[in-house]
């Protein structure tokens, strides 16, 4: 009997962990090569008010071709133009540029950066700092400044006194991938080939040319934008919060992204692929990073682009 009681007690307490936690629930055992999520990151508003004044914090305000830094801003933030280190076809620059940039910004080998701004380009800035080898210590701030302000926590439009930092790189293998080595893994079935660009991009037609209009062989479609909450906010460069874990790793289940995968992005110069690239990271992949996309495939004559919503044969 008391075999018996153990088993039903048992029985209804799986049954209430399902019930309050649905999407635990499967048919099937856990897949245990999703990897963790890297809760830190993203920060919280509530985060980062509470250590907003921590001498190691280094709040960092990423936009391009705006005036908004100087409209409102975090306090302390300190001020970038994504789009502005970039070199060539906006590309990222050589170590000793994004080096002397993050000393610029106040950034030591110990601060804990805090980065918020337009969602086209912000992921660019973490790439450039994941590249550096300070990506496990550098966050998204999850909303931007339009959930902070719609909080009622305080902007300012004075800019901080400039304070340099000392920073020592420790490069980051592979996070960019060229366009060499993306063609020779087109049809590596543990690479996952993802286009983050809008579904009319991706199928391109008639009025398009090869920069504009189609994609590369064997990629999947995995809009940026539907990462987001409120897709419309971040296409419109407002902050919105992004999805819940659980809801982004379907969407990159569907896009063939699965634990024995390597993902790798690409947009049309890069920066909407950046995007993409932080999230990967932040779910807990490390993917690459395809930084000349589409732009840079075009420059070789001799690279396919497929037209049309079919991935095509890579």
């Amino acid at each position: 009997m008391t075999s018996n009681r153990t088993r039903i007690l048992g029985s209804i307490a799986v049954a209430a962990i399902l019930h309050a936690h649905p999407a635990t629930a499967q048919c099937g055992p856990p897949d245990e090569t999703v990897p963790a999520v890297r809760e830190s990151l993203l920060v919280t508003t509530q985060w980062l008010a509470a250590h907003l004044s921590d001498t190691n914090v280094v709040v960092v305000h990423v936009d391009h071709m705006s005036n908004g830094y100087a409209q409102a801003h975090i306090p302390g933030a300190r001020h970038v133009d994504a789009m502005a280190i970039t070199v060539g076809d906006f590309d990222m620059p050589p170590m000793a540029t994004l080096d002397s940039l993050v000393e610029a910004l106040g950034i030591s080998n110990t601060s804990r950066v805090v980065l918020y701004g337009d969602p086209w380009v912000t992921g660019f800035v973490f790439a450039a700092l994941d590249l550096l080898g300070h990506g496990d210590r550098t966050a998204m701030l999850d909303g931007g400044l339009e959930q902070w302000r719609a909080e009622g926590r305080p902007t300012t439009t004075q800019a901080p006194a400039a304070s340099r930092g000392t920073y020592t790189p420790r490069p980051r293998p592979g996070v960019i991938a060229d366009a060499a080595w993306v063609r020779a893994h087109l049809a590596d079935d543990r690479v996952a080939v993802l286009d983050v660009r809008t579904a009319d991009e991706y199928a391109g037609g008639p009025g398009r040319d090869r920069l504009h209009g189609g994609h590369l062989p064997g990629a999947r479609l995995l809009p940026w934008s539907e990462a987001f909450e409120n897709p419309s906010d971040a296409l419109q460069s407002r902050g919105s919060r992004l999805k819940s874990p659980y809801a982004l790793r379907t969407m990159l289940r569907l896009a063939g992204v699965h634990g024995g995968v390597t993902p790798v992005l690409y947009c049309t110069v890069g920066m909407r692929a950046s995007q993409m690239y932080f999230i990967l990271r932040y779910l807990g992949y490390d993917p690459k990073f395809y930084d000349g996309s589409i732009t840079d495939w075009t420059h070789h004559s001799d690279y396919p682009i497929v037209t049309g919503n079919a991935r095509g044969n890579p």
